[in-house]
């Protein structure tokens, strides 16, 4: 393993991770849209990809970046929903996130509903607009959903993840909720 620096810099990368279909996309492009910061979004990896050289290279070579999700997208979709062949080592995924705090001092937002039945209606509507990948199945997506919110009380106190933003809730994140974000990171 590299040699990490234990100091954290300027916040250099964002991360926005969440099921499919609760705004994160919009989200990553208006928050890198403010910050003048590059957007990438990660896609179902194939199956034979490596974490380090496919995720992170081109990733990483870049000073300041948006991901519309990346490291926890691989523990739920792979790990514990087995909605993806390749598994995610524990000790990569440590490697991972110790990497993305000291070395770039990443935050993490993750956007889910926290009830079941408004985000089915939700991928519902949004398949009936063509504006929605289908990639799993609703149930699967929905499955998902349920795994992300049940994280998050665990992943906020390890230090995992920033904020937590039901959509729900509190609706899609508006510019001044962009702006808080972003200020508290910078």
């Amino acid at each position: 393993m590299e040699t990490l620096n234990l100091i954290p810099p300027k916040t250099s990368l964002f991360i926005f991770e969440g099921p499919d279909g609760v705004g994160k996309t919009t989200a990553s492009n208006r928050f890198g849209y403010e910050l003048g910061w590059g957007v990438r979004h990660m896609t179902k990896p194939p199956i034979d990809f490596n974490y380090t050289s496919d995720y992170f290279d081109p990733i990483f070579n870049r000073a300041e970046f948006v991901l519309d999700r990346f490291h926890l997208g691989g523990i739920v979709y792979g790990k514990q929903t087995n909605l993806h062949p390749n598994r995610v080592s524990d000790e990569t995924l440590k490697y991972v996130q110790l990497r993305l705090k000291y070395e770039f001092n990443a935050r993490v937002v993750i956007m889910y509903y926290e009830s079941d039945e408004k985000y089915r209606d939700r991928l519902i509507e949004l398949k009936e607009e063509r504006k929605c990948e289908e990639m799993f199945t609703l149930e699967d997506c929905v499955r998902v959903n349920a795994k992300y919110r049940d994280n998050i009380n665990d992943w906020t106190k390890n230090h995992v993840i920033d904020f937590s933003h039901p959509v729900d809730e509190l609706g899609y994140p508006d510019e001044k909720t962009i702006t808080k974000w972003a200020t508290s990171t910078l």
